[in-house]
């Protein structure tokens, strides 16, 4: 006869029960028992282990007998169990020689006590997963070795075993001959090492405990033994505990998937993976159903101690409802909630907060709150609880929870599913099937029977409901809140007031930063937040002064996001004869690279030398001499001068006919928006604080004129304060001079705005093997400069009329570098259809009557105006330290010499940027090559990520890939933007599309199309993260757009 279906024994705290199920799922027959409580003492629970195997055959008897198949039918039987429950028994006689105590039973606290006092707290969470506590078995096996008469002494003979509710009916059902458990219950002996899955011979030895004692444990799907029933032999090829039994019949086999049964309490489980969690919020890390020939997984578990026990309350205590099913109709009928809460603190609360003295509590009642508002407040308290524990895990695991899947009585109620997916912004998946956790017993022993496989179990598995969210993400963010206000007042053990948690340079923290703008004062406001106010705000802060920075749209945003992205000494500049700034530009050069050498880098330059062109061979080699021995270069990096042969060679896409050599020498190439962030990221750990989107609208004076304070708006919300500072200095780049006229101090010295523009191509278009610095037929020079998957071209160089908050480039801008690209490299043929992207900014620099563009000086200079207001324009990205240190002079010859002795001298030039730290090219480059392997590890084949990833975060990109493993789905590029996204917002102060995509990570310049691919998930990662409303999101993807177009059409006009 075909053996088609799946006994499960699903022997529970308060019955024993038997399901038989067919090969489809369904539920052929049900037999249960109720089973008796014994309450010996107070806090003592007791079961009888007689009771409980009998119970278990007679439901499994009269189950057969129901469903009218044949013993010959059954394929196999699933065990699955209450947990923890210790029984003690006779090896040779099989009874038990005391009564089961149950896992609710409090009787062994002075034994925990103890362990606790040896200092075995830490050790017992490291190797089981567990906290000392009398709910888990080794202690109460302790109690009955040693308040049984003669137990001790039999069991050091090997004539006792020991063994939770599956071990003992196993036992049992196979007439003695197996003494077994399953990985889960094993887990919650508090004697099993659940890392090197054996029993842990030093917790054994702590508690007396005989090795003879114990089970062999054994995968939850494999061969526990015989039932002879009948005349037939039927194999338990299933055992589980029953919470892990109920998360591997929700599906629950692959990391990241989570389940709820609302319970008398909530017991929450979710699957991290083959890596123990240990975790810091007090919860639980146990073993997974385990299969045979599979790495065992792990899981963190945490409970609600009052769960559907509270709308018993509600029923039985309060009288406030007739039946649990009432609430669902009063929950849908009433009004949405005005912050009104209960905590069902009953028993305590539990897990996050750990707090064992806290008691029930209603919040935010008024003379109008009626009773069933209470009802539904206390409804909503189950969605609460869970968010807390579901928000502890994934910050513990690193794992996302997409989906949340639900059992259980309390699951049956619509509204309460519905809160709990919005509360939670996750769906929520309730089965068609309720009984999981006897399903999910027998599954596993259809597993090893051959009814199922593993990829069965979705297919078995029916959905009854798919609840999503509905609640805009502000409800959501001031409910939750509300929530956490009201744990805070009802918790009794309170956070001991200490030093508080520092502020974040993260957009999560904005409020923070802004409540120190307005109710501090500061020795020093810099305005802008650009390389040069970065600069100033980096020397000052680590010098000692007390520092803030604000900023009207995002840092870099303006000049510093929009240079060539080099760091060099300005070759064309010594033809100015600008020795000095040559020569600070090239010293600064070595410095900044030591600061931050994944981000700026070395790059050999190729200086072709051509029939007619600006520089000669003589003029060349001079040059490039005295530029090397200006910035003190020499070894690898000195100049050489390269004949027509080595030059082509170098470039072979040259003009050949007309190339007559070459002069070779060292530049760095850098991402000036990176750099600025990493420089105000290390500003704000000496205790900056850095303010984006905050703009300086006016000043205000006191009556001698000086500046007493400024009045600045806060672009988020549009809400104005004042920031109050001994000194001003505005770095504001192109806008300084609008700053000037504010304070009223403009004189006959002015800004100079000329525009740059650099137009990018894919590199397979412009394939050059180094960066070229060549020569255009008006006479001046342009890069152009492989980076990544690009080259880019450029600059111009042209006088600027137009608006300072929309610079963009025209089509004469394009052409003009199409014809000096085409030109050195002729058989490229490039067309303005090629371009894939660009970028136009603006050079700040200081007028002079009758000079071209190219010809002023990039020389910076420092205006003081009478009010106290310090302002700095010109100047070049290389040279933002030097500038700072000027500035920084200035601001402290404003002070008496008390105060200006009492802060340190300059030390930025040994600050390194980023932590953790590197410290060669060499090193850089070994790291890149280990992020190679980790994508490769991870499925990401093309290297190019290793390197945008390694140039743009240095070794912070470890962060990033641990990040990835958090996503539940998506391919391994998806998850590696969120990631960046995840990293951006809380350590980077991102604030908007614009800022991750043009500032962070470059993309609209040098990988413009990842951004269409990637926007919607973005898009989505933004909403959960700072709660954007339909119309912030629209307001974003407009900007977004805006940029896009900018960055790929060539107009006519400025505007």
């Amino acid at each position: 006869m075909e053996q088609k279906y799946i006994v499960a024994f699903d022997q529970g705290t308060t019955s024993t029960r038997t399901i038989i199920f067919d090969k489809k799922g369904q539920i052929k027959a049900i037999a249960q028992k109720e089973l008796t409580q014994y309450y010996p003492k107070s806090g003592w629970v007791e079961h009888d282990p007689i009771e409980i195997f009998n119970d278990q055959k007679e439901t499994f008897h009269e189950a057969i007998k129901n469903s009218g198949i044949q013993p010959s039918e059954i394929a196999a039987i699933g065990i699955t169990n209450q947990r923890e429950t210790t029984i003690v028994w006779d090896k040779e006689t099989g009874e038990p020689i005391y009564n089961a105590i149950v896992w609710l039973d409090k009787r062994t606290k002075d034994i925990c006590d103890d362990l606790k006092n040896r200092g075995l707290s830490n050790y017992v969470k490291e190797h089981t997963g567990l906290v000392i506590d009398s709910y888990f078995s080794a202690t109460k096996l302790k109690w009955i070795l040693e308040n049984v008469d003669g137990a001790k002494e039999k069991a050091n003979a090997g004539k006792l075993c020991f063994g939770t509710v599956d071990s003992w009916l196993i036992y049992k059902f196979t007439n003695h001959q197996k003494h077994v458990t399953d990985h889960t219950n094993a887990s919650r002996t508090m004697i099993y090492d659940i890392k090197n899955l054996s029993w842990d011979d030093t917790l054994l030895k702590s508690l007396e405990i005989p090795t003879s004692l114990l089970p062999e444990v054994q995968t939850s799907s494999s061969h526990f033994g015989d039932i002879n029933f009948e005349g037939n032999t039927i194999p338990i090829y299933g055992v589980a505990g029953d919470q892990q039994a109920s998360l591997f019949g929700q599906g629950g086999f692959k990391a990241g998937i989570a389940k709820n049964t609302y319970g008398t309490g909530c017991f929450m489980l979710l699957n991290t993976g083959t890596n123990q969690v240990i975790s810091q919020s007090g919860l639980l890390t146990t073993l997974t159903c385990s299969l045979e020939s599979e790495t065992v997984q792990y899981a963190l578990e945490g409970s609600v101690f009052v769960g559907g026990a509270s709308i018993q309350w509600l029923r039985d205590r309060l009288n406030l409802i007739d039946n649990a099913a009432d609430t669902e109709e009063i929950c849908n009928r009433i009004p949405p909630l005005k912050n009104i809460y209960v905590v069902p603190a009953f028993a305590g609360l539990g897990a996050p907060y750990w707090d064992a003295e806290a008691k029930g509590s209603i919040y935010g009642m008024t003379l109008d709150t009626d009773k069933e508002e209470i009802i539904k407040a206390t409804v909503e308290a189950l969605a609460y609880q869970t968010k807390d524990v579901i928000t502890a895990m994934m910050k513990d695991s690193g794992k996302e929870i997409i989906s949340l899947k639900v059992d259980g009585g309390a699951s049956a109620n619509n509204y309460l599913m519905q809160f709990q997916s919005d509360i939670l912004n996750v769906s929520v998946d309730r089965p068609k099937m309720i009984e999981v956790t006897a399903f999910g017993a027998a599954l596993l022993a259809g597993m090893k029977a051959g009814i199922w496989t593993k990829n069965d179990i979705e297919t078995i598995r029916e959905v009854d409901t798919i609840f999503t969210t509905k609640m805009k993400p502000k409800v959501r963010k001031k409910k939750y809140k509300g929530w956490l206000k009201a744990i805070e007042r009802t918790k009794t053990s309170k956070k001991k007031k200490g030093k508080p948690d520092p502020v974040r340079f993260s957009v999560l923290d904005r409020d923070k930063h802004l409540k120190k703008l307005k109710s501090e004062s500061f020795d020093l406001l810099v305005i802008g937040g650009g390389i040069t106010g970065a600069g100033i705000a980096l020397d000052a802060s680590s010098r000692g002064m007390k520092v803030c920075l604000v900023e009207k749209n995002d840092f870099a945003s303006g000049t510093s996001n929009k240079s060539t992205k080099l760091i060099h000494g300005g070759l064309r500049y010594l033809k100015q004869l600008e020795i000095g700034l040559v020569r600070e530009s090239g010293s600064e050069r070595a410095i900044v690279h030591k600061l931050a050498p994944h981000l700026v880098i070395p790059e050999k330059m190729l200086l072709p030398l051509i029939e007619g062109g600006t520089y000669g061979k003589m003029m060349t080699a001079i040059g490039l001499k005295v530029y090397d021995l200006l910035a003190n270069v020499g070894g690898d990096d000195a100049r050489r001068m390269l004949d027509k042969k080595e030059t082509m060679e170098k470039e072979p896409m040259l003009d050949e006919k007309i190339t007559l050599g070459s002069g070779y020498y060292a530049e760095y190439r850098t991402d000036d928006a990176r750099l600025t962030i990493e420089i105000l990221k290390k500003a704000s750990e000496f205790g900056a604080t850095v303010v984006n989107y905050c703009e300086m609208e006016s000043f205000l004076y006191n009556k001698e004129g000086k500046i007493e304070n400024v009045q600045c708006i806060d672009i988020n919300t549009g809400k104005k304060f004042n920031v109050k500072a001994r000194n001003y200095v505005s770095a504001a780049g192109p806008w300084v001079d609008l700053l000037r006229e504010k304070d009223t101090s403009m004189n006959n010295k002015h800004l100079h705005l000329t525009k740059g523009v650099h137009i990018v191509f894919p590199y397979e278009k412009l394939p050059i093997k180094q960066s070229v610095y060549f020569d255009v037929p008006d006479g001046r020079m342009v890069f152009a400069i492989p980076r990544g998957r690009c080259t880019y071209v450029g600059t111009t160089d042209t006088n600027y009329y137009g608006s300072l908050d929309r610079v963009v480039a025209t089509k004469e801008d394009a052409e003009y570098l199409l014809k000096a690209v085409n030109n050195t490299f002729p058989d490229v043929n490039l067309t303005i259809n090629e371009i894939e992207s660009n970028w136009a900014g603006l050079r700040p620099l200081i007028h002079e009557d009758e000079k071209d563009p190219s010809e002023l000086s990039r020389k910076d200079e420092i205006f003081i105006s009478k009010s106290g207001l310090i302002s700095i324009a010109g100047g070049k990205l290389t040279g933002y330290r030097k500038m700072a240190h000027r500035v920084i002079d200035a601001v402290l010859k404003t002070m008496d010499e008390k105060r200006r002795n009492s802060y340190k001298k300059s030390q930025t030039e040994n600050i390194l940027l980023v932590n953790p730290s590197m410290h060669s090219v060499d090193e850089v480059e070994a790291y890149q090559k280990q992020l190679e392997q980790q994508l490769r590890d991870l499925g990401m084949e093309d290297s190019y990520y290793a390197w945008h990833l390694c140039t743009t975060y240095g070794k912070r990109a470890n962060t990033i890939l641990e990040r990835t493993s958090y996503f539940a789905s998506g391919t391994i590029e998806q998850r590696l933007i969120r990631a960046e996204l995840w990293y951006c917002i809380n350590f980077e102060m991102t604030n908007s599309l614009a800022d991750f995509f043009v500032r962070r990570t470059g993309r609209l310049y040098f990988n413009i199309n990842s951004i269409t691919k990637h926007l919607d998930v973005i898009v989505n990662d933004f909403i959960k993260s700072l709660d954007w409303n339909e119309n912030r999101i629209a307001e974003e993807k407009n900007l977004l757009n805006q940029l896009l177009a900018d960055a790929t059409t060539y107009y006519g006009t400025e505007f």
